[in-house]
């Protein structure tokens, strides 16, 4: 029995994030806040040029810096209209091909890029959830963080790069890399003049083949972490799992204001799963409730929306 819990123990996940209101300090216009904002969602958005290895400042015109300047003109012409752009949600596959380098091996030249491609869209908060790319070889310790722990919150280890600075990740002083956030791998964040919940949900349990892009990129994991791929998806359950719990703790708390629609935007990595997570999220709401739920994905390289889940996602 005593080897059971202690097994279920090592196996479990608490993700740690912070719970005031806007928390993240997003800037709301001073009047009409609902009519006059509006947000991007992106997704496999870390890409170099096709066939250079650069992973620093280097543009080269590709499809990230076209998406980029389509963001920057529609970003101008709302603004022209008179709204405010609020924050960009990043539905995964941030830095490619295997994750966020060690900051003394190229992960400094990784942040460069992202500030030059994103140049004026960094100056609001991103809010991010991790892709299978994300967790590859580069960023060799995030699933095992108990193997070359950074810091601990609430005893339980990180070591993550791409986390946030207070869970171990870093953030280089040069360009706007404090304003991209992943406070945990799952995570809540909040904005309730705007009756806006926003959820960082890690659903890479459900392709832990891909993680890295394929089998050969978390070689290194397997090894380190050890147990192989069985166990890098053991361990990956109990994060997806923590962050499906989320969802449904984060529905019974009730809207900030539950007379007016309740918007609820989730960030997460794969197709086919908004449908079961919207479920989850509905199964545990407060009885009256009106729901706007949006779910975001990507992994799959195009524009697309899904039947089953919100209308107009």
């Amino acid at each position: 029995m005593l080897l059971h819990v202690l097994l279920h123990a090592h196996l479990s996940y608490v993700n740690h994030f912070p719970t005031t209101d806007n928390a993240f300090d997003v800037k709301l216009p001073s009047r009409h806040v609902r009519n006059s904002s509006f947000a991007f969602l992106v997704a496999d958005f870390g890409l170099p040029p096709p066939g250079t290895a650069d992973a620093g400042p280097n543009l080269g015109k590709c499809c990230q810096t076209d998406v980029a300047e389509m963001m920057r003109l529609k970003r101008a012409e709302l603004e022209a209209a008179g709204k405010s752009l609020l924050f960009v949600g990043a539905s995964g596959d941030n830095f490619y091909h295997s994750g966020l380098l060690d900051e003394d091996k190229g992960g400094e030249l990784q942040w460069a890029r992202w500030s030059a491609v994103y140049a004026n869209l960094t100056d609001i908060p991103w809010f991010a959830a991790f892709g299978n790319h994300d967790l590859g070889d580069s960023d060799l310790y995030a699933t095992c963080p108990e193997k070359k722990t950074r810091v601990r919150v609430g005893g339980q280890a990180y070591a993550s790069n791409q986390l946030d600075s207070s869970k171990g990740g870093y953030r280089p002083l040069h360009g706007n890399p404090s304003m991209f956030h992943l406070p945990d791998f799952n995570y809540r964040a909040t904005l309730d003049a705007l009756n806006l919940e926003i959820y960082g949900i890690d659903q890479n349990y459900k392709d832990v083949s891909g993680i890295g892009g394929n089998n050969s990129t978390h070689v290194k994991i397997d090894a380190v972490c050890g147990g192989g791929e069985k166990a890098l998806g053991e361990r990956l359950t109990a994060i997806g799992h923590s962050g499906e719990a989320l969802l449904a703790t984060g529905a019974a708390k009730g809207a900030a204001d539950p007379t007016q629609t309740r918007n609820v935007l989730v960030l997460q990595h794969y197709p086919g799963l908004c449908a079961s997570l919207k479920a989850k999220f509905v199964a545990a709401l407060p009885k009256g409730e009106k729901l706007d739920f949006r779910c975001s994905f990507g992994h799959v390289h195009n524009t697309t929306c899904e039947s089953g889940t919100a209308s107009g996602t």
